[in-house]
């Protein structure tokens, strides 16, 4: 599998992000990992948002438990 590098500033977006919608859902840590069903520790998950380590798919289940859907759309030409 191949693996793609993004800047760290992307990682702070993505992660606050992340922690900003767990916010305003009055969601933590802990109750997220409940919900996505993970047998690890609030720690790991809180450790894999911080420093980007999440995968597509499980950044995409954090958003579907929290409430939200992730839109793809090409960009528009400038």
């Amino acid at each position: 599998m191949q693996t793609i590098k993004i800047s760290n500033e992307r990682v702070e977006e993505i992660s606050s992000q992340i922690f900003g919608l767990m916010k305003q859902e009055k969601c933590s840590v802990s109750e997220l990992n409940r919900l996505l069903g993970l047998t690890s520790s609030r720690q790991n998950l809180h450790k894999k948002i911080k420093s980007g380590t999440l995968r597509y798919f499980e950044a995409l289940d954090i958003f579907d438990k929290l409430g939200y859907e992730v839109v793809i759309r090409k960009k528009q030409a400038k």
